[in-house]
């Protein structure tokens, strides 16, 4: 769930009125067994809290559970109940919860926990299948936890219901996490509610958190806690720094393409039928994009995207559409963290097939991201990588490294593994560090790479190009002063390359063909503005974002740079 403050946990006028009287109060601890509390859950106390309400009977439910099979909240009737409510493809405070659950059975005991039902209910409007919960069980090790229910609905409307009955406020936002309470119910072996505590979801109070449900819980069953504690497990941070570029183009055809770009700390994805004069928003909703984005098209309306780890999610996601981002197949976790900075781990080649940089690992997919296989386990370690396929069968890998009389690519074939492919750089950018893009290929024997040195913030571009599929490779263009990213600001059409150039403080784009001697001018000076990334399409069009304002606007020309049509906001 992303929420920026804490929200209310319901609508005031909905509380009963014995709960309104303890959050008024503060915090109402009524008969708490404070007595029985270890230092840390007493802390956790002091900031979650420990509501005592009404003794009513608890609202029942009828669901299904995360097997498919019908569930109700009276057939764990002679059971403390704990319930709370996770969006299943969260990344931050869910986990949190599910491991606090996790851990209180543990510190319960074989013996206590046996007579307790741990229930989570699915609050997300979108991502509610049995898939959806089987997946989110599956990758934060819910699967052998055998009180453990995850109770969701095919009908929004039944889950619905149950959030009403429940005070459960859910809302969906254009871009982030679901918005929902968080809270745990504690409910009596009878089917009373007994206790409520609002947690705060935060690491450092995850063993409190535990621990305070655990006595609870206990107290509910009339008995006390084992005399020894169990030391319960943490929760790493996940990966803070963002994978994938800031902003970036991809034109897959001449009328079809995509936009990636930042809106309020999340990442924004876009998809163009029309030549880049109109965009829809393609964001897959309710999932947090706090840890980046990457988009690889695959074909007409079709394409990869892959979410960053954020926070306590240690892996990143993928997800697959065939129609513009209307929708995305369910989230699939890829295992092992990927490399912190880097920005293009991801490649595709068809709708189920795959490849992820992760740590010194290649990933390959050929299931859509539902099942990863290690295809090479000597991967470098590359400092802003990029990953790019030639075909199903042979992918390159490239990154950020110093260069010697040459600079290296990375060549994975299958059954083969990886070698390095020299690339060759200019003489005078020996013992530098050089950034190394993964090639783009323009046919199956004809392809480019961008070579880049950083000169006091200037950024200069070499072109090396192949003709025999990568077996060697040639410099053949001279430098040329970018702008951008140079995963974003270099495209490739046929035998000519373009790049995004400064020119006395305004942008144009210029081209370079095999055998020039120099790089030309493609036409006139972009319109005024931050250019930050450019694609050209098949038909030869080039497309040029720039920033504007909180969302960029797309420069497109069909006559070569000559004129530029403004595109609506991305």
């Amino acid at each position: 769930m992303s929420k920026p403050a804490k929200r209310p946990l319901w609508p005031w006028a909905a509380v009963p009125v014995a709960i309104l009287v303890g959050l008024a109060a503060g915090r109402l601890w009524v008969n708490s067994p404070t007595h029985q509390l270890s230092a840390s859950a007493a802390q956790a106390l002091a900031v979650d809290g420990m509501t005592s309400v009404n003794h009513d009977p608890a609202p029942n439910f009828h669901l299904v559970n995360q097997k498919g099979q019908p569930v109700s909240l009276s057939q764990f009737r002679g059971k403390a109940v704990v319930i709370t409510f996770l969006d299943p493809v969260c990344w931050l405070d869910c986990p949190l919860e599910a491991q606090e659950m996790v851990d209180m059975n543990k510190i319960l005991g074989p013996k206590l926990s046996s007579r307790v039902a741990l229930i989570g209910i699915v609050a997300n409007p979108q991502y509610h299948s049995v898939a959806d919960v089987e997946a989110f069980d599956e990758e934060h090790g819910l699967t052998h936890v055998p009180n453990w229910t995850y109770a969701t609905s095919p009908s929004v409307a039944t889950l619905q219901q149950v959030w009403h009955k429940y005070f459960e406020y859910v809302h969906a936002p254009k871009f982030g996490m679901i918005q929902h309470t968080e809270v745990f119910w504690l409910i009596t072996p009878k089917g009373q509610e007994a206790w409520l505590s609002d947690p705060s979801a935060h690491t450092r109070y995850l063993g409190g958190t535990s621990q305070l449900l655990a006595t609870y819980v206990a107290r509910m069953l009339h008995q006390s806690l084992p005399a020894t504690l169990p030391k319960v497990a943490g929760l790493g941070r996940g990966i803070w720094q963002p994978m994938g570029l800031s902003y970036a183009l991809s034109a897959h055809s001449a009328s079809e393409g995509w936009a990636l770009y930042p809106y309020q700390g999340y990442r924004g994805l876009a998809w163009t039928g029309s030549g880049g004069s109109v965009w829809t928003s393609a964001t897959p909703a309710a999932m947090s994009d706090r840890g980046g984005m990457e988009i690889d098209p695959i074909g007409p309306s079709a394409a990869w995207t892959m979410i960053g780890a954020y926070g306590l999610q240690l892996d990143p996601m993928v997800r697959v559409t065939a129609n513009g981002g209307k929708s995305w197949g369910a989230p699939w976790p890829v295992p092992g963290a990927i490399p912190p900075l880097a920005i293009h781990p991801l490649a595709a080649t068809s709708a189920t097939k795959a490849w992820v940089l992760a740590n010194h690992a290649l990933m390959e997919t050929t299931t859509g991201g539902a099942q990863w296989t290690s295809v090479s386990s000597t991967v470098p370690w590359l400092k802003n990588a990029t990953l790019s396929a030639q075909n199903p069968s042979s992918l390159w890998a490239a990154g950020e490294l110093a260069a010697h009389r040459t600079a290296s690519l990375w060549h994975f074939t299958a059954g083969h593994g990886g070698q390095s492919v020299p690339v060759p750089v200019p003489a005078d950018w020996k013992g530098r560090q050089v950034t190394v893009g993964a090639p783009q290929w323009a046919g199956p024997l004809q392809g480019g790479v961008s070579i880049v040195q950083e000169d006091h913030g200037r950024e200069s571009l070499v072109w090396d190009t192949t003709q025999n599929g990568g077996r060697s490779w040639q410099t053949s263009s001279p430098p040329v002063t970018i702008t951008g990213n140079p995963a974003a600001a270099v495209s490739i059409r046929g035998n000519t390359v373009y790049a995004l150039s400064p020119t006395a403080g305004r942008t144009r784009v210029v081209q370079w063909r095999q055998g020039q001697r120099q790089w030309s001018a493609s036409g006139s000076l972009l319109p005024e503005g931050t250019d930050v990334a450019l694609a050209v399409n098949s038909a030869g069009s080039l497309w040029v974002m720039s920033k504007a304002g909180s969302v960029p606007i797309v420069w497109t020309s069909t006559n070569g740079g000559a004129s530029w049509s403004k595109s609506g906001p991305v």
